[in-house]
């Protein structure tokens, strides 16, 4: 390999694969040269990202050059304010994951306690009413939040729902045209040398295609250096539907998993997750089913080798964290592409924030078993028999010993995001900070009340979601055609 990294190839299909080739694209020196081999638009683990983005998508598609009147023009994309819980776990609560700007803070003590100190012991307090996204999902309406204004509205932050496949369909026409090689081929050769380093991979066609860095977006989970406890089986449904009714996914508790529900324009996405004793990832019985490991590697940059994407590291689609760390991950090798064709360090570094992103995002993911069934499935006792660690029982006892929320660096879930699950999850803290009595409880409750009844006012003029979102893609036709 040449000094400096003159070449990159990109390999696999689906959502991870042009996502990844269209950052470089777009990001790095032209004098790099990028291929993406095999390009098919749609890999079969894509459905194990869900059909929910976070907020940090915006910006993220921004970036690589895909507007939001990209996606509402040329795919079914609609908004999404959250995720809604319904009867989960042994004592059956329901509860909505929103998103939303954090809460204030008052005197340097964090809302949630504000709320806890006014409930006066009752066991069952909730955030929802000083929620702006939470009240607008509650009613299907949705709005743009408004940049400057003082109002309820300007605390609603939204993602978006999506189907993978429509995404990568509209990356692959971004690409045309563009500085990138494309080859339709799979590769059928992906072996390093005897030294761990790639010089080139085999097509099925025969050719030959050489890089200096491979970047391999297959999703294959390699047993070598994986880790995976357990493994799930996914199955997704499409129903067509008249109109656009929910800003809000939906998930529900079954008796071998949970089911996903979410709203695009014009159809429906389902998709069952459930348990397996495969974790050989070979076909489902189920038509349709796809198997995949939970779990990731050590360390997915080896040599000029880097994993992206599920096999690198998975989680099931309880949330946006597959999206999360997908984005991650891309913004990471962006930042860390080598200057030289040493990149021992770019990759040490790599693989320590990959880890502690998958590992803090699976914390979060296992917060929602805590609580264990007595008489629950296979599904739930795979999960609630692994140990829960250090970090997540210090998280766990803080919170429902005094209310504090602890936080890792740079965690993909904020302290707001935790506080929700808490709550929802019916870890009701024991006390609230004592800091709370600074302010008189009269002033306390007026404060909270006006917060409450300014939600609900502004959620009762905003308009619904099918609504809004019919005149904004007049709007936008207008506009771009």
């Amino acid at each position: 390999m040449s000094e400096g990294i003159d070449s990159i190839v990109v390999i696999g299909d689906g959502l991870a694969a042009h996502l990844t080739a269209l950052a470089l694209t777009q990001l790095l020196p032209t004098e790099i040269g990028i291929t993406l081999v095999g390009g098919e638009t749609e890999n079969a683990a894509d459905i194990f990202y869900g059909n929910v983005t976070p907020p940090s998508t915006y910006d993220f598609l921004l970036n690589i050059g895909i507007t939001e009147p990209d996606l509402l023009l040329s795919t079914q994309t609609s908004f999404s304010l959250g995720t809604k819980f319904e009867n989960w776990g042994p004592q059956r609560r329901s509860w909505t994951q929103s998103f939303n700007r954090p809460l204030p803070i008052h005197h340097g003590v964090s809302f949630h306690h504000y709320v806890n100190l006014h409930s006066g012991g009752e066991d069952n307090w909730s955030l929802d009413p000083f929620i702006m996204s939470t009240q607008a999902a509650h009613k299907g309406v949705f709005a743009h939040p408004p940049e400057g204004k003082n109002i309820p509205l300007a605390a609603v932050e939204y993602g978006y729902h999506f189907d993978p496949r429509e995404w990568s369909e509209l990356i692959s026409k971004k690409l045309e045209g563009r500085r990138i090689k494309k080859w339709s081929s799979q590769a059928v050769d992906f072996t390093p040398a005897n030294n761990g380093v790639m010089t080139a991979i085999s097509l099925e066609d025969g050719t030959i295609v050489k890089g200096d860095l491979f970047i391999d977006c297959t999703g294959h989970q390699d047993s070598t250096g994986w880790h995976s406890h357990r493994s799930i089986r996914g199955v997704k449904t499409v129903e067509d539907t008249k109109e656009l009714s929910s800003v809000i996914r939906n998930i529900t508790e079954t008796g071998n998993g949970w089911k996903a529900v979410t709203s695009l324009r014009g159809r429906t996405h389902a998709l069952e997750i459930s348990g397996t004793e495969s974790k050989a990832g070979n076909a489902a019985k189920t038509p349709g089913a796809h198997d995949l490991n939970i779990g990731r590697v050590d360390a997915p940059w080896q040599k000029n080798i880097l994993k992206l994407g599920h096999g690198a590291g998975a989680l099931e689609p309880l949330t946006a964290a597959p999206m999360i760390l997908l984005q991650r991950d891309i913004e990471r090798l962006v930042e860390l592409i080598p200057t030289s064709n040493s990149m021992t360090i770019e990759a040490r570094e790599y693989n320590r924030r990959f880890a502690h992103d998958y590992d803090h995002a699976a914390m979060f993911h296992r917060a929602m078993f805590n609580k264990k069934f007595e008489s629950g499935s296979s599904y739930r006792q795979a999960i609630e028999t692994e140990n829960i660690g250090n970090s997540l029982g210090a998280k766990l006892t803080q919170f429902e010993q005094r209310g504090v929320c602890v936080q890792y660096d740079n965690e993909p879930f904020s302290e707001q995001d935790w506080v929700l699950l808490h709550l929802g999850q019916g870890r009701m803290p024991a006390r609230y900070d004592p800091l709370t009595d600074r302010i008189p409880a009269v002033q306390i409750a007026q404060m909270l009340g006006n917060m409450a009844q300014a939600n609900t006012q502004m959620a009762a003029k905003m308009p619904p979601v099918e609504k809004y979102m019919t005149g904004l893609l007049r709007f936008l036709k207008e506009k771009h055609g």
